[in-house]
This record gives structure tokens, sequence and C-alpha cells, in this order.
């Protein structure tokens, strides 16, 4: 934030200097430190009042001979080592593994550079079950923000990414992920277990725009270039639960309705997400030889919990388009 940067401007470095000449006397003896050396460190980035936020990394740095004599001398410039390590965060369900890199720091901010320039590699990353594999983060740091880029294997595809942190009050960032032929399976699996299954490759890109902790915008659209396969378990269930007091031909048109949705390959499909307060949409789109498949949810945010940072929600309204393929006509 900005008292790390204020250090080495002009009116602070004119107070800390009138400060050093108030009490020594002249010509003073010069303040130096030797030998520093720092071990499992931690970088804070806080201002405006607000909590912050600390980096997912420890680091160790050293640096001889610094000079305190005068703030407008000092001149600092080092490489600050991230040492292999893990990190889990239970609360966020995410697993970061073998983390390592390096960051070079400079003191004052060169104003023709970025102040920090940073290469973080992560050989694991899972978020529920999610995961992605040889990871790297790339990182820009100066008085305004956080800039950076990110790679990574997904799922049998290929994941890139950009993001930005603006050091403005409340911490607006951006960032945006694009994944290329990766399997939808296991994440699929993962967020709806046994409820819905959805198999292809697919190509996806997501934008979010947030404030601190608090998504306020996002849009995501989905292709699945050649096809797949949905499978929605669940239907079982509900057929075994009709009502039994239902005529028996009542019961069949429910059940062959609902069987439609139970199997079904498509050859094509595009799923649109948006995100926003305080309603958001998303819209599945499926097309096969056995017709289309729609699927749209709506749900409402009501109010904004400031301790986990989401919204509270409504029960989602879903709607369920079933479009049979048309028979083609015969001519007598």
């Amino acid at each position: 934030g900005d008292p790390l940067f204020e250090i080495a401007s002009p009116d602070v470095v004119q107070q800390q200097n009138d400060y050093v000449a108030a009490i020594t006397s002249s010509p003073h003896r010069e303040w130096i430190i030797r030998d520093f050396i720092l071990y499992r460190g931690h970088l804070h980035i806080s201002g405006f009042g607000d909590p912050g936020v600390e980096l997912p990394f420890t680091f160790r740095s050293s640096a001889r001979n610094l000079s305190f004599d005068h703030i407008d001398q000092l001149n600092l410039y080092n490489q600050i080592y991230i040492p292999q390590q893990t990190h889990e965060y239970p609360a966020y369900g995410l697993t970061l593994t073998d983390l390592y890199g390096d960051l070079r720091f400079s003191l004052p901010p060169d104003a023709n550079a970025n102040n920090l320039v940073q290469t973080i590699s992560i050989k694991g990353i899972d978020w529920k079950g999610i995961t992605g594999q040889n990871a790297k983060v790339s990182l820009t740091f100066d008085k305004n923000g956080i800039y950076g880029k990110i790679w990574a294997n997904t799922n049998g595809g290929y994941l890139t990414g950009d993001y930005n942190i603006s050091f403005a009050p409340g911490y607006p960032w951006h960032a945006g992920l694009y994944i290329s032929d990766a399997q939808i399976k296991q994440p699929i699996a993962t967020l709806a277990h046994d409820h819905f299954a959805l198999e292809g490759k697919i190509n996806l890109n997501l934008t979010v725009d947030a404030r601190s902790r608090e998504i306020q915008h996002s849009e995501g659209q989905l292709t699945f270039p050649q096809g797949g396969h949905m499978t929605i378990p669940s239907i079982d269930t509900i057929t075994q639960k009709l009502p039994a007091d239902w005529a028996p031909w009542r019961k069949q048109i429910i059940t062959t309705a609902l069987q439609t949705l139970r199997n079904y390959n498509f050859d094509t499909g595009t799923l649109s997400l948006h995100y926003g307060l305080p309603t958001s949409t998303a819209q599945l789109n499926l097309e096969g030889t056995a017709g289309k498949r729609n699927f749209t949810l709506n749900w409402t945010q009501q109010g904004q919990n400031a301790t986990a940072g989401l919204p509270a929600q409504l029960l989602p309204k879903v709607t369920v388009q079933i479009q049979p393929k048309p028979k083609p006509t015969t001519t007598p």
C-alpha cells in the first residue's frame, strides 16, 4: 500500500532528514545495518484502513551495509527467495503444492520500471477437487497495483489468464481465465456429485470484476466444440417419487419426458453465465440427433454477508425446454 512507497516521497524524506539533524550533532555518526537477514517473511499489502491482502507464500532475504543516515540516499535492491512450500486454505477448499520462486525488490521505486518483478511456480493446485498442474504466475508490482499472468495445465487442457489488483480504495480487481481443450467431466463431478454429469472437451472464457472479496460481476462462455454426453441420475429418484394416485397414462407420459433428460448425447453445446447483484443467470443449450435440450437457471441474491463475503441466495428458478428432433416429412 501507500506506506511502502511514501518512505521515498520528497515530503517524508525531508521530515526524516530534519529529524535526524535535530537529534544528532554535526558531524554525526552514520546509521548502518551491517547484516540484515530475514527468515519466513510475509508480504502483506494494505492501505486506506482496509484489512489488506497477504500474498500466499513466505520468503527469506538478506542485505548488507544498509545506511539510514539519509533516507533520500537509501538504496535497497535485493532478490528475495521463496523456498519450496505447500499451503492449505481449508476455508476456501484450496491447496497450493510445492510453491517456489523469487522476486526482486527495489527501494526507492524506480520511476521507469515496476518495483517488483516476480515469477512463482506451483507444482499442483487443488480447489475442491478441481486440479491444475505445473502452474506459473508472473507478477509485476508498483505503487498503483499488482499485475500478472497465469499459465497451467488442467484436466487435459491448458489454462491461461491475466489479472490486475488496484491499490485504489476497496482494492478493485479484474481477472480473466481462458481454458482450451480441457475435459469437463471431473470438475462437474466435483461440483454436482451424483446429481448431474457432463462429459466432453470444452473451451472457456471467464472474466471477473470484484472489490476485495466481493465479486460484483462475472461473465462466462463455455463451448463444446466436439460435443459430449449429459447424464442426470437423479431423474430415477424423481420418477420413483411420482404420486401413487396418478393414473398410469399420466405417469407414463411424465416418466417418458423425464427419461429424455436421463441420458443424452449432443453434437454441439454452449453454456453462458452471467453473475451479478441481485440477479444471475446461467443458460445451457445442447443439440444432438435426439433434438435440443435447453436449461435456464435464474437466481437472486439478497443483501451482502460481510463476514463470508458472499451474498445470501434464494432458491434458484429452473426452466427446462425439450425439443425433439423433427421427423422428416414424406410425400405421398
